[in-house]
């Protein structure tokens, strides 16, 4: 450290190493506080992990290179969560769409079996209706038949 004198001189003193080894103390003291205090605020956490291990792959890397490994692994992560959430998308898609499918199906199988049912119903009605209408044309030919004989039956018995 240097001052000026009143003569204009400038005088050295010597630098403390108790003293500079104290700043240095007090230094790494406020350091290891902070990370002390983002750690507590991580733990239990999938961060605080991931962000520990990240640390001790990193440790060996230089400051600008740690950033580019880190910036590369986070990417590389990142691209890897985006393919697994395109494949489960992909195949929450397909399975949509084979719900449906058999949804679609059974609906399908279904409105043939009533159409189905209901074609069979509309023709037993219509032969119900033919057989009535038989039923009833045979029965009034019967009662003129029935009248015919009575009548006939009772001429020949008034001719004898």
């Amino acid at each position: 450290m240097a001052l000026k004198e009143k003569s204009g001189e400038s005088v050295t003193l010597p630098i403390d190493p108790h003293k500079h080894a104290i700043r240095e103390d007090k230094k790494d003291e406020r350091q290891k506080r902070e990370s002390k205090m983002a750690r507590e605020s991580l733990v239990g956490s999938s961060q605080f992990s991931e962000l520990t291990r990240m640390k001790e792959t990193a440790a060996a890397v230089e400051p600008c290179d740690r950033c580019k490994f880190l910036y590369n692994r986070l990417e590389n992560q990142n691209r890897n969560l985006q393919k697994r959430v395109n494949e489960l998308e992909a195949e929450l898609e397909v399975f949509r769409s084979e719900s449906r499918w058999e949804a679609v199906k059974q609906e399908k199988a279904s409105r043939e079996a009533l159409t189905t049912r209901v074609n069979d119903l509309e023709k037993d009605i219509r032969q119900y209706e033919d057989i009535r209408k038989d039923y009833d044309r045979i029965k009034s030919e019967n009662e003129a038949l029935i009248r015919l004989i009575s009548k006939l039956a009772k001429d020949s018995y008034l001719l004898k």
